[in-house]
């Protein structure tokens, strides 16, 4: 196995392994034995920069090792950071000996989803206020995409008491969110009741009269209830 570093940022992914075809030169005809350059699978996982990639080689004979290879084995793949998801190839080259002829075969890189994850804050309030700031946390946008998010609820100021869900939106104006995986989690507005007090006034009469007439205040009264 021969691990390499590529010579430019890459995404990391999960790829076909590329080939290698070692043959032993015998006078003037090459007698051919077929052989494999395997890079490792990687796990998929979009925008991570720069990834190692390796492979193993087979088809030399005679018992000889990979120190009959001279040069540096390269790889390279047109993947950088910012790729959308998709399948990339990944060239391989920079190898040769003496005694064979090697035929190299390109591999892929397969770049996939990122997870992002947009979660709705739970909030409350009294019943006939208004509705507090909805808030949330949004992660897992990757390279400065243009992605942010919204809360929004069909509670108002006239619902009664109860819970209501409060759900995220993203607003996506580059069109980024196809390289994506989107978890979306609700959020809950609580609507609790509103205090009412009711408040006797004092009153005061002579002995032998009638009652004065008995008042009081109310307060708390929400939405011209």
């Amino acid at each position: 196995r021969l691990p390499f570093e590529t010579g430019a940022p890459v995404s990391r992914g999960s790829g076909r392994n590329p080939v290698l075809v070692v043959s032993r030169r015998t006078g003037r005809l090459p007698w051919r034995r077929p052989g494999l350059l395997t890079p490792y699978t990687y796990p998929a996982n979009v925008r991570k920069s720069r990834k190692m990639f390796s492979a193993t080689i087979t088809g030399l004979v005679n018992g000889e090792g990979q120190s009959v290879l001279e040069g540096t084995l390269a790889f390279s793949t047109t993947a950088e950071t910012n790729s959308p998801i998709g399948i990339y190839p990944i060239s391989v080259s920079g190898l040769s000996a003496t005694n064979y002829s090697i035929t190299f075969s390109n591999g892929t890189l397969t770049v996939t989803p990122f997870t992002l994850t947009v979660t709705a804050d739970n909030q409350s309030r009294s019943y006939g206020a208004a509705n507090p700031t909805l808030t949330g946390l949004l992660t897992g946008v990757q390279n400065g995409d243009n992605i942010s998010a919204s809360y929004s609820t069909v509670a108002d100021a006239n619902s009664g008491i109860g819970t209501y869900p409060i759900v995220p939106a993203l607003a996506d104006p580059d069109h980024k969110l196809t390289n994506y995986s989107v978890t979306t989690n609700n959020g809950t507005l609580t609507i609790t009741p509103a205090v009412l007090t009711v408040t006797a006034d004092n009153q005061s009469r002579v002995y032998g009269a009638a009652n004065p007439t008995l008042t009081g205040t109310i307060t708390g009264v929400q939405n011209s209830d």
